[in-house]
Protein backbone atom coordinates (compact mmCIF):
# COMPACT_ATOMS: atom_id res chain seq x y z
CA UNK A 1 0.00 0.00 0.00
CA UNK A 2 2.81 2.39 0.83
CA UNK A 3 4.54 1.57 -2.44
CA UNK A 4 1.33 2.25 -4.36
CA UNK A 5 1.13 5.74 -2.89
CA UNK A 6 4.81 6.47 -3.50
CA UNK A 7 5.86 6.56 0.12
CA UNK A 8 9.33 5.55 1.28
CA UNK A 9 9.22 2.55 3.58
CA UNK A 10 10.92 1.30 6.72
CA UNK A 11 10.18 -2.39 7.23
CA UNK A 12 11.45 -5.42 9.07
CA UNK A 13 13.12 -8.29 7.23
CA UNK A 14 10.15 -10.70 6.95
CA UNK A 15 8.32 -12.48 4.12
CA UNK A 16 10.26 -11.01 1.24
CA UNK A 17 10.09 -7.39 2.32
CA UNK A 18 13.81 -7.01 1.72
CA UNK A 19 13.44 -8.14 -1.90
CA UNK A 20 10.58 -5.70 -2.50
CA UNK A 21 12.40 -2.75 -0.99
CA UNK A 22 16.11 -3.23 -1.53
CA UNK A 23 16.15 -4.06 -5.24
CA UNK A 24 14.37 -0.90 -6.34
CA UNK A 25 15.85 1.07 -3.37
CA UNK A 26 12.36 1.90 -2.18
CA UNK A 27 13.01 1.81 1.53
CA UNK A 28 15.11 0.63 4.42
CA UNK A 29 14.95 -2.85 5.92
CA UNK A 30 16.02 -3.78 9.44
CA UNK A 31 16.15 -7.07 11.31
CA UNK A 32 13.11 -8.09 13.31
CA UNK A 33 13.39 -6.95 16.92
CA UNK A 34 16.21 -4.45 16.28
CA UNK A 35 14.46 -1.42 17.70
CA UNK A 36 17.56 0.79 17.64
CA UNK A 37 18.06 0.26 13.90
CA UNK A 38 14.35 0.67 13.27
CA UNK A 39 14.38 4.03 15.05
CA UNK A 40 17.61 5.04 13.27
CA UNK A 41 16.13 4.13 9.86
CA UNK A 42 13.02 6.21 10.56
CA UNK A 43 15.14 9.13 11.76
CA UNK A 44 17.34 8.89 8.66
CA UNK A 45 14.35 9.10 6.34
CA UNK A 46 12.88 11.98 8.32
CA UNK A 47 16.16 13.92 8.04
CA UNK A 48 17.11 13.08 4.45
CA UNK A 49 14.53 14.59 2.10
CA UNK A 50 16.35 13.63 -1.14
CA UNK A 51 16.54 9.98 0.01
CA UNK A 52 12.89 10.05 1.05
CA UNK A 53 11.87 11.48 -2.30
CA UNK A 54 13.94 9.01 -4.33
CA UNK A 55 12.75 6.01 -2.29
CA UNK A 56 9.14 7.17 -2.79
CA UNK A 57 9.62 7.45 -6.56
CA UNK A 58 11.30 4.05 -6.69
CA UNK A 59 8.51 2.51 -4.61
CA UNK A 60 5.83 3.86 -6.93
CA UNK A 61 7.71 2.66 -10.03
CA UNK A 62 8.17 -0.82 -8.54
CA UNK A 63 4.47 -0.95 -7.72
CA UNK A 64 3.49 0.07 -11.26
CA UNK A 65 5.88 -2.47 -12.78
CA UNK A 66 5.00 -5.46 -10.60
CA UNK A 67 1.71 -4.95 -8.76
CA UNK A 68 -0.59 -2.57 -10.61
CA UNK A 69 -3.87 -3.90 -11.99
CA UNK A 70 -2.53 -3.68 -15.54
CA UNK A 71 0.65 -5.54 -14.62
CA UNK A 72 -1.19 -8.30 -12.79
CA UNK A 73 -3.74 -8.67 -15.60
CA UNK A 74 -0.91 -8.94 -18.11
CA UNK A 75 0.75 -11.70 -16.06
CA UNK A 76 -2.52 -13.63 -15.77
CA UNK A 77 -3.20 -13.35 -19.51
CA UNK A 78 0.32 -14.53 -20.25
CA UNK A 79 -0.13 -17.52 -17.94
CA UNK A 80 -3.42 -18.44 -19.64
CA UNK A 81 -1.79 -18.17 -23.07
CA UNK A 82 1.02 -20.49 -21.95
CA UNK A 83 -1.45 -23.00 -20.52
CA UNK A 84 -3.52 -22.94 -23.70
CA UNK A 85 -0.39 -23.46 -25.80
CA UNK A 86 0.51 -26.52 -23.74
CA UNK A 87 -3.04 -27.83 -23.94
CA UNK A 88 -3.06 -27.62 -27.75
CA UNK A 89 0.21 -29.54 -28.23
CA UNK A 90 -0.20 -32.85 -30.08
CA UNK A 91 -0.78 -35.70 -27.64
CA UNK A 92 -2.44 -33.54 -24.95
CA UNK A 93 -6.12 -34.20 -24.30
Amino acid sequence: EAMATGLPIVATRVSGSSILLELPAAGLVVDVGDMKRLAAAMALLLQDEPMRTQFGKNARQAFETHFSLDSLASCILSLYAQLLAIRTLPGNP
